[in-house]
């Protein structure tokens, strides 16, 4: 009776051993996969971050860009140059994007105002 009892205890004791060892394995591959994933994620967030940064300035170039060919073909207009069915279809694309997408400045979107009543008026 005392051996079932030894063996029991000691079968008991095993099995809390290997429980521990079990949590003892997940926290020490834990800490050593934040050990090592830890520059690659600070590397990664840098690399995010250049890549909003980027994006903003194409952003910013693109809305430019898109300004100057709004305010140009309305000058363009106001000087008298006439313009063709395919070049006041283009200009109204690029005010919609202008406008709805780059979401840009007041005086480029009083220029279109300006387009969209000449072309009103045609």
């Amino acid at each position: 009776m005392e051996i079932i009892k030894d063996i029991s205890t000691n079968v008991a004791a095993i099995g809390l051993i290997i429980s521990s060892m079990a949590v003892i394995e997940r926290f020490c591959k834990k800490s050593i996969s934040n050990l090592f994933l830890r520059p690659f994620k600070d590397k990664l967030d840098a690399i995010e971050q250049a890549i909003r940064t980027v994006d903003n300035k194409v952003d910013k170039n693109e809305q430019d860009n898109l300004r100057c060919k709004i305010v140009n073909f309305a000058n363009d207009l106001k000087n008298g140059e006439p313009k063709s069915e395919v070049q006041y279809t283009n200009i109204c694309d690029t005010i919609d994007k202008y406008i709805n997408v780059l979401h840009g400045n007041t005086y480029a979107e009083k220029e279109a105002e300006y387009i969209h009543k000449i072309l009103s008026e045609r």
